[in-house]
């Protein structure tokens, strides 16, 4: 499958997760300027870890995805996109409100353990991007 079309999947499976769906976006041709300014940034829907953790894991392998592409450069404003959905999603993972516990048992434990080792990955494949554009920028 093209990492296009994997893109356009992983973009299509998050829209449900995101507070307001893009209007106009052709998800099988998304750039990095339309994933700043639609997905990267922000938190599920809902206060629970697991819409929260699902969103993490779709932002993690589209990045992944994109970066293989060589579709993503590490500037500021995506830089300042990825940090932000990061913390707004661990903010906002707070547990689901309808269980008793909120989210120190079960699966919303795990979902944030999820989310956190989502996180830390997402991170990395940030670092990678730098060092990336460290590189390039020592050799031209």
């Amino acid at each position: 499958m093209p990492h296009s079309t994997l893109s356009g999947l992983l973009v299509n499976m998050m829209i449900p997760y995101v507070p307001s769906a893009p209007k106009r976006i052709n998800i099988f041709s998304l750039n990095q300027s339309q994933l700043i300014a639609n997905f990267l940034p922000y938190a599920a829907n809902l206060h629970n870890s697991s819409d929260n953790a699902k969103m993490s894991l779709l932002v993690e392998a589209i990045l992944f995805t994109m970066m293989s592409d060589g579709k993503l450069e590490a500037d500021q404003n995506f830089i300042q996109a990825v940090e932000a959905g990061i913390k707004n999603r661990k903010d906002k993972a707070i547990g689901d409100a309808r269980r008793k516990f909120k989210g120190r048992k079960g699966p919303e434990a795990e979902a944030r353990k999820e989310l956190e080792m989502s996180s830390e990955r997402i991170m990395a494949i940030l670092e990678v991007l730098e060092a990336r554009k460290s590189t390039l920028s020592i050799l031209c």
